[in-house]
């Protein structure tokens, strides 16, 4: 099966608005990004063998450094490059294990980096990718491809280091509903190129949705625990509706009592 990685950066980095990667500016982000895809694969080679990690687990499980990233092209007018993922074998090895390594190590990689783009640790070989990548970065996108099938997509759009889990927040964005329950009222969203995800809602949260299948503007509290849960809600991208001066006290005192009780106790 062929495996290819298409990673696409947006940003003020020199060179990308002219189609360009700079080796100089990203080869140290991308030689952690074939570590942690190396780490990774280990980790399911020991999984599927037995066999030892190497000493204090530091060194990779014998056949994970056959894997590689092979950049196959880089698009023009935007800083776009594709990579195969390969696992050349060497005689005697597993080479069923290695027909599907590359697969499943490069969908692991893409869990990885949503996962450690939102602040939650994951692989810390992926947190130092993002560590090392240039300062200008401000958007990026990762598709996994299998024999010309996309089967999985990433769409980064800020990097939330662990720390800032500490605290709860408030988000406002758009986003496409994807589903709903009643019991407990959830509602799932999608952000753009993102995945979809659930966040705890109201009643009246559930029915608008299930009304309205378009884009809604929604305000969501998030938390540590990552219980998210939607605070606001209005059908359409426009901004949100004010609240009546007369609900206001409702709204604050009533609606929005476990979500002010939960950023007392943060």
């Amino acid at each position: 099966m062929a495996t290819e990685i298409e990673i696409r950066y947006d940003g003020e980095v020199p060179g990308l608005a002219d189609g360009r990667i700079s080796l100089a500016a990203f080869l140290p982000a991308l030689n952690e990004l074939l570590t942690a895809l190396r780490r990774i694969g280990s980790n399911m080679i020991v999984d599927a063998t037995g066999s030892e990690r190497g000493h204090r687990g530091g060194r990779f499980a014998k056949g994970a450094e056959a894997l590689d990233l092979e950049i196959s092209s880089i698009t023009h007018n935007c800083g776009v490059l594709t990579a195969s993922v390969t696992a050349r074998t060497r005689p005697g090895e597993n080479l069923l294990l290695f027909n599907d390594l590359p697969e499943r190590a490069a969908r692991e990689l893409l869990e990885s980096i949503e996962n450690e783009s939102a602040g939650k640790p994951h692989q810390v070989r992926v947190r130092e990718y993002f560590r090392k990548l240039p300062e200008g970065v401000t958007e990026q996108r990762y598709k996994v491809r299998v024999n010309g099938t996309e089967t999985r997509t990433v769409h980064v759009k800020h990097v939330r280091p662990m720390e800032e889990e500490l605290f709860p927040g408030l988000r406002e964005f758009v986003a496409t509903p994807n589903g709903a329950i009643f019991n407990p009222p959830r509602i799932q969203l999608r952000e753009d190129d993102g995945q979809p995800r659930w966040y705890g809602a109201t009643d009246e949260h559930v029915e608008t949705v299930l009304k309205h299948r378009a884009d809604i503007r929604v305000l969501v509290l998030t938390t540590p625990q990552d219980e998210s849960r939607v605070l606001r809600l209005s059908v359409g991208a426009g901004p949100l509706p004010e609240v009546p001066e007369g609900k206001g006290r409702r709204r604050v005192f009533v609606d929005w009592k476990d979500a002010l009780k939960r950023l007392a106790d943060e």
